[in-house]
Parts: structure tokens; C-alpha cells; sequence
């Protein structure tokens, strides 16, 4: 494996002198190691490229959980149930399982613009795909094609970020970068909702399409990144002894718990007494909580990351647990509040994962960030396809009960973790493959 790349060990070149200032152990523009925990301001001339990476990452997220806001609608146009329909969230996060380490092996020599392009078009394909089907098998089809993308995606923003930043900013700029999944989470899904109730369900995957296009001919305009000169390796040993394997099971317990509730937001909320007009607004107000939690990630995540990571786990749980008891009471404001405070967290912990991983040492970022997607995406399709059943056979109000099982496993493999994958402590130097 080739030593001093991204994250945990300085740059694979592309950046300008100010913005780059790669090395081993993160050094400035003096060529002296930054201080680790150390402050500063990221450079003028990086903001509009983690810019443009962090709505690439929002039109990536918002292609992958899209179908959650529109299972009705979609339903109704197949022939199809609610459940079969949440299947094409599954069928895009089993793509993504199975390929994002290979594929992302495979192009670790690619240069990075090239590869961050061609996977923004495949988006683009993806959602026009979907959006002219007419048949729900082409449309799992042009979900594959959306999954095949999100193989590699992250793994080349996590790079790439890491490459604009000196080391000891790499935790802030991805949380501005991965500030993406969550607002096309919290922001994203409410509005390609409101656009498909409004307007047919077609169109919001039409006006996706439409943003990625944007977003990569914007691509075009980022410094070249070249890719690694050698051949990447994988050592297991070595991503079980720094921890990064213990970072990517918490990520993926987290995300299965998640998703197996997530993905039947809209059959909840209807539920509860929310008209299916109305499931937009309230995703939309989600987002509000969303964005609070994602202010909180940034302001924090170099200073206090496990503190951050255990509170915001605890308060997942504890709104999972009020999930469990109000939605079978039908209690509306009662399960509005507890969604915002549920989404309140999930604003902040996938760029909060991420930043643990890739201070592990275990691998440079862009292997460091295919793991993490894979695991996120394990949990992403179990969670749906699991969710799926037990929402036929015991009915919506058992969701919130599995998924807090599975959340409360992520913390405790986060409690007693304390020393490698989620230390308090500084971001620790590559890891010697």
C-alpha cells in the first residue's frame, strides 16, 4: 500500500500550495507537522470545492433514499405493494455491498476528477432510468445502476477532501463534505417528496437528474487528484488492530436499525393521522432538526468526537424508545417530536462515523471510505428488507422496537471500544500496510 495519502497521512497532490499542504502527519505551509488538535480556519480557496462535494454528496444521498418518500405513489403506478416497492432501496444498498470494495480497488489508480464525474453521470442515468419505466423490474434495474455509482462514490469524495485541507482540519472538511448525506437526508428527501406528491412521482427523479448533471460539469472545475501510483492492498489484521473494523460494525448496527424503521416513514406517519399531502411538510420539519444536529457535528467533531458520538447514540435511542410507545398510542405531536429529535442525531453521526474511521489509521481515506459505504449499505438493504417483514407481520408499530435493539447495540460495541476505533484522543498517523 502506498504510504502518505489523505486523511491520516497527508496529500496525493491536485490542491493548490494553500489548500493541499499534504505530507506524512499533516504538515503546513512551513513544511512543520501541524500541532495535533490544533485550530485554524480552512483555506479561502478550498470552501468552494468541499462546496461542490458536499452537493454532490446531497444529490448521492437524496438518489439512494428517494423511493422512502414515494412508496405510495410508486406502488400504486407498479401495481405493487409498499413493501416490494421499499425493495428498491435494497436492491441499490446490495449493489453497493457488493461492490464498493472491489470497484473501488479496482480504480484506486484512476484520477480522482475523472472518477467523481463518470459516477455523478451514472447518478443521472440512474434517475432517468427510474423516472420512464414502465415496468417495476426496469426501475430495480436503473436502481443497480444508481448502486454501481454509490460503490465508489465515497470513497473518492473522502479522498478528495482529504487532500484540500491540512491534516489537522481532515475531521472538519468532512463534516462539511458528509454535511451532504445528511441534509439530502433531512432536506433532499422532503423535497423530491413534495415534488412527487405534487407533481407525479417521476418528476422528482426527472429533477435529480437534471441536479447531478449540474453537479458534474461543476466537477469539471476541481484541481486534478491523481490517483495512488501503487497498488492498494488489504490487510484485515491490521483493520481489526487499529480498530477500523470495529468503527464500520457500530456504522452498520446504527444504519440497520435505522433503515429497518426509516424506510416506513411514510406508512408511520400516516399512520399517526399525517395526510400523505402533508408527509413532505413533516419530513421538511425533520429537516429542521436535522440541520441542528449537523451544526452540532461540525462544531464539535475535533474536539470532543467520542463524547459527541455516545450522547448523540443515547438520544437516538431514547427517541427510538418513545417511537415504541406513541406510535402504537397514535399520539401525533408525540411522534413528530420524537421523529425531530430522532433526525436531530442522525444529522450529525454519518460524517461523525466517517471521521472515526479514517482517524483509525487503518487505511488511507479512499479505502477507509469504500468500508464505511459498504457497512452503511449492509445496513442500509438488511435494515429494508428486514424492516419490510417485520412491518408485514406485526404491523408498523413494531419498527420502532427493532430498530432500538440494533442502535443499542452500536453503542455498547461503541462503549466498551474506548480504546482503538472511538478514542477521545488526536487522530493517529497511517497505518504501515
Amino acid at each position: 500500500m502506498s504510504g502518505g495519502r489523505g486523511a491520516a497521512g497527508g496529500g496525493r497532490g491536485g490542491g493548490d500550495a494553500d489548500a493541499a499542504q499534504g505530507g506524512p502527519g499533516g504538515r503546513g505551509r512551513d513544511g512543520r507537522d501541524a500541532p495535533r488538535g490544533a485550530g485554524g480556519r480552512i483555506p479561502r480557496t478550498a470552501w468552494p470545492r468541499l462546496a461542490v462535494l458536499t452537493a454532490a454528496t446531497f444529490a448521492a444521498i437524496t438518489t439512494e433514499i428517494m423511493p422512502v418518500g414515494l412508496l405510495r405513489p410508486m406502488s400504486e403506478s407498479f401495481g405493487v405493494d409498499e413493501a416490494t416497492v421499499g425493495l428498491l432501496v435494497s436492491v441499490y444498498a446490495l449493489a453497493v455491498t457488493v461492490l464498493a470494495l472491489p470497484v473501488t480497488l479496482a480504480t484506486t489508480r484512476m484520477p480522482r476528477k475523472r472518477l467523481l464525474v463518470g459516477t455523478l453521470v451514472a447518478y443521472a442515468a440512474s434517475n432517468l432510468v427510474i423516472a420512464l419505466a414502465p415496468t417495476f423490474a426496469l426501475a430495480a434495474v436503473g436502481r443497480g445502476i444508481g448502486g454501481l455509482a454509490h460503490a465508489v462514490f465515497f470513497s473518492v469524495v473522502t479522498s478528495y477532501a482529504s487532500e484540500l485541507v491540512p491534516h489537522h482540519l481532515v475531521g472538519r472538511a468532512l463534516a462539511i463534505v458528509y454535511a451532504g448525506t445528511a441534509v439530502g437526508s433531512i432536506l433532499g428527501l422532503p423535497l423530491a417528496t413534495t415534488i412527487g406528491t405534487t407533481f407525479g412521482w417521476p418528476v422528482a427523479f426527472l429533477a435529480v437528474a437534471g441536479v447531478t448533471v449540474l453537479l458534474a460539469a461543476l466537477a469539471l472545475a476541481l484541481p486534478s487528484v491523481a490517483g495512488s501510483p501503487a497498488q492498494v492492498g488489504i490487510s484485515l489484521r491490521t483493520w481489526w488492530r487499529r480498530g477500523l473494523m470495529t468503527v464500520a460494525s457500530a456504522n452498520g448496527m446504527l444504519y440497520l436499525g435505522h433503515f429497518a424503521l426509516y424506510t416506513f416513514i411514510t406508512p408511520l406517519l400516516l399512520t399517526v393521522g399525517v395526510s400523505l399531502g402533508a408527509v413532505g411538510p413533516a419530513l421538511l420539519l425533520f429537516g429542521v432538526a436535522g440541520i441542528v444536529g449537523l451544526w452540532i457535528s461540525g462544531a464539535f467533531v475535533d474536539r470532543r468526537p467520542r463524547r459527541l458520538m455516545l450522547a448523540l447514540t443515547a438520544l437516538l435511542l431514547l427517541a427510538l424508545v418513545a417511537l415504541a410507545v406513541l406510535v402504537p398510542s397514535g399520539s401525533l405531536v408525540g411522534v413528530l417530536v420524537a421523529c425531530c429529535v430522532w433526525t436531530l442525531t442522525l444529522g450529525a453521526l454519518p460524517s461523525l462515523f466517517m471521521t472515526a474511521a479514517v482517524r483509525t489509521g487503518g487505511a488511507p481515506p479512499d479505502i477507509v471510505g469504500a468500508l464505511i459505504n459498504m457497512f452503511s449499505n449492509i445496513g442500509i438493504s438488511a435494515g429494508a428488507a428486514v424492516g419490510g417483514l417485520v412491518f408485514t407481520a406485526a404491523g408498523i408499530g413494531a419498527l420502532p422496537v427493532f430498530a432500538l435493539v440494533l442502535v443499542a447495540a452500536s453503542l455498547a460495541l461503541m462503549l466498551v471500544a474506548r480504546r482503538r476505533a472511538f478514542p477521545p484522543g488526536a487522530p493517529r498517523p497511517p497505518a504501515a500496510l
